[in-house]
């Protein structure tokens, strides 16, 4: 049965290129008051250049979560690539005219203002869910839901996520439509990150609520008891409603 091999191999490396990466660098943008439609201009200007010249600059994914504050994930699966990524870019923008690069990185560098900061993010793959039919990914989303959890640092915090495990089970069986990508802030600020992708705000606003979705499948009074444990194990919250900026966004490397 030798000749079951290669397509063994291309099995194996279908499923690999299709995985959730491990990782994501997190770019925080904050931008100076005023200075949000001149950052806009000049990423937008920037992409298409890249375009023109075929190539990408390697950010990633931009998260707008709030008129101010620019998020960009760029997804990797080993710490390796981070060393060769200055290579990597470098290669990439051998065409693009230098002028190009050094006008759009003038008119992005003011517009900013601090904290400006860079982040990694480690995926939580047992409380991430993605659907198995028209899931929302990061290419397709038009619509996403960020929260940010502190988490209590005593052994309270533990039951965060054996509270969450049963309830992103119970998403999948119910055939929840809305993605939820999980991250521990590697090195970071220490919280907990969720992100909730829906191809719209009406798809989104469609949907069945975790909690109602939780107690069809658990039972109302085991959905009860799994989400007060969620609820005591955060010390705080902050939620954003997102606006995913594709028209802002480059292919990573």
């Amino acid at each position: 049965m030798t000749w079951l091999r290669p397509l063994v191999l291309i099995a194996l490396v279908a499923s690999v290129a299709n995985a959730r990466p491990r990782y994501y660098a997190v770019h925080i943008d904050h931008l100076a008051p005023g200075k949000a439609k001149q950052f806009e201009d000049a990423r937008r200007a920037w992409v298409g250049v890249l375009a023109k010249h075929s190539t990408t600059d390697g950010r990633g994914w931009l998260l707008q979560l709030d008129p101010s504050t620019f998020y960009t994930l760029r997804p990797f699966d080993s710490f390796a690539q981070l060393d060769h990524r200055r290579e990597l870019v470098t290669r990439a923008l051998a065409s693009v005219p230098a002028a190009d690069a050094k006008e759009y990185d003038r008119l992005c560098d003011d517009a900013l203002a601090p904290p400006h900061k860079s982040e990694l993010w480690q995926v939580d793959e047992a409380l991430s869910y993605t659907p198995a039919t028209a899931a929302p990914t990061e290419e397709t989303a038009g619509y996403a839901v960020v929260v940010f959890e502190e988490l209590d640092p005593t052994p309270a915090g533990e039951a965060y996520e054996q509270a969450w495990k049963p309830v992103v089970a119970a998403l999948a069986t119910a055939g929840h439509p809305i993605t939820r990508l999980a991250f521990d802030s590697l090195y970071g600020d220490g919280r907990r990150i969720t992100v909730w992708l829906a191809r719209s705000k009406e798809d989104f606003d469609r949907a069945p609520t975790v909690e109602a979705t939780a107690a069809r499948i658990l039972g109302r009074e085991k959905s009860d008891a799994l989400f007060k444990s969620i609820k005591g194990s955060v010390l705080k919250t902050e939620r954003f409603e997102t606006r995913p900026r594709r028209d802002l966004s480059s292919r990573p490397l």
